[in-house]
């Protein structure tokens, strides 16, 4: 096994890789705990970078993403063994980041650095 420490921009910024769940895998279950608590975190780490005194000294814990690549074209995809709910929940933010961005080029921005892959020959769906 291959083991590699990746922050999360790191792997959502890899754009020529497609993130794939497979259907063995339970389905999308965080309430409304987990998620708050996601947010909390998210939350701390923006305001700590916002204040010079705390900036790089506070993180978000993602806990452990276990995936096995595979060749997808002339990408590859990722299929995601661990980590679905909190992958899953962090596309979802950034989904709706872009939506509620009202300037197009920080809607481009996310759109192209975290939600795209220009190589992948599917479709995607959301």
């Amino acid at each position: 096994m291959d083991v590699k420490k990746y922050s999360v921009n790191q792997i959502l910024s890899m754009n020529n890789t497609s993130f794939f769940i497979p259907p063995f895998q339970r389905a999308y279950a965080w309430g409304n705990q987990e998620i708050d608590r996601f947010f909390d975190d998210v939350e701390r780490v923006i305001l700590s970078e916002q204040d010079e005194s705390e900036k790089d000294k506070k993180e978000h814990f993602f806990g452990v993403l276990v995936f096995k690549t595979e060749a997808d074209g002339f990408g590859s995809r990722d299929v995601i063994v661990d980590g679905q709910q909190r992958l899953t929940t962090t596309l979802l933010m950034l989904i709706a980041l872009r939506d509620s961005e009202e300037d197009n080029t920080i809607k481009s921005l996310i759109e192209k650095n975290y939600l795209t892959n220009e190589n992948s020959t599917r479709y995607d769906i959301y």
